[in-house]
């Protein structure tokens, strides 16, 4: 038997036909290429495992129970493969999608996607600041401030002195599409994700 398509109890193909369904809305942020090896790499291992039996439903769901709930096992791989894909493009939306669905992964996964949210705010606000140096008149840029303190940022009422003058916009440009690249190669330095089916750790994608 090549697909489980071919079983001929109807019941165990309703059983299959849903739970892979689940397969495809998890596995959806994927490039089709990704979804399609795990899906089929799942298929392969169901198949392993009803080849024994008469393939009736009990047998289609004792499989589907080996492999477990696709929202629990397989969130975690989606993720992982994101976040390689965003370390390889350095693409906004890529980056974003990876952190999504890094936050949505458990407590680990959400304090990651913060700590990398909080990162890449500050990335954009440079941006920002450097941008808005260079069109309009507002005092932008690093100020010593008469309490001794430094301040960077914009404000037409700083009680201070500008440190960096028409050096701070390219500075502050240079520095944030830096700290972008560096944030996203170091979120990229994953290993390729190998997960191990729960009935077989030895199994991995």
């Amino acid at each position: 038997m090549s697909s489980w398509i071919e079983i001929g109890d109807v019941q165990a193909r309703k059983l299959l036909a849903s739970y892979f369904a689940q397969v495809d809305r998890t596995l959806a942020p994927l490039s089709r290429a990704e979804a399609d090896a795990v899906r089929q790499e799942l298929e392969t291992h169901i198949l392993d495992a009803m080849a024994q039996t008469p393939a009736s439903e009990a047998d289609a769901r004792s499989a589907l129970e080996q492999l477990g709930d696709p929202d629990e096992f397989l969130p975690q791989l989606v993720a992982d493969r994101l976040r390689v894909r965003a370390g390889r493009t350095f693409g906004p939306h890529d980056v974003l999608s990876a952190i999504l669905r890094t936050a949505a992964t458990g407590i680990r996964g959400l304090v990651t996607a913060i700590v990398m949210s909080v990162g890449y705010l500050v990335a954009t606000m440079m941006i920002f600041l450097g941008i808005l140096k260079l069109t309009t008149n507002q005092d932008v840029g690093v100020f010593r401030l008469s309490t001794g303190q430094l301040f960077i940022g914009a404000d037409a009422n700083v009680d201070g002195v500008e440190l960096t003058g028409g050096w701070f916009a390219p500075l502050a440009i240079v520095t944030g599409v830096l700290l972008y690249l560096l944030l996203t190669w170091a979120y990229g330095r994953v290993k390729p994700p190998r997960v191990g089916l729960p009935s077989n750790p030895s199994n991995e994608f």
